[in-house]
């Protein structure tokens, strides 16, 4: 673990890991994910298809791993606002790894990426 590695941790750090794997193999406490509350898109095909096929609301997708902590972060708050906002837009979820047909695409070199897209075209929103 780390504290066998000279590094101690305090209650509230965050810990950065690569895999679920590391979590038990750090001895770190299981983290809760919220993206088990939003639809997840597995393929490249579900992908542009949920893009192509609403017409009359925002498709909010963020890009990441469920197991990233800036994403688990994001999928969070997508969560608490999906139901709010569910006449105008829908959330999805695509794991960049096991849909790795939109990286070089949109340029996903972040670890957690929100787009949006209405009537099949990429829109920015400012907040």
């Amino acid at each position: 673990s780390l504290a066998t590695r000279g590094h101690r941790l305090r209650r509230r750090e965050i810990v950065v890991v690569d895999h679920p794997r590391d979590v038990a193999r750090l001895g770190l406490p299981p983290v809760v994910a919220m993206s088990f509350l939003l639809p997840h898109l597995r393929t490249g095909w579900a992908v542009d298809q949920a893009i192509l096929n609403e017409e009359d609301r925002v498709v909010v997708v963020r890009f990441g791993h469920d197991y990233c902590p800036v994403c688990m972060q994001m999928d969070e708050a997508l969560s608490k606002v999906a139901e709010k906002v569910k006449n105008f837009a829908v959330v999805y979820l695509v794991d960049i790894t096991e849909v790795p047909d939109f990286n070089t695409m949109y340029e996903l070199y972040d670890p957690c990426t929100v787009m949006c897209f209405f009537r099949n075209k990429h829109i920015m929103i400012d907040l």
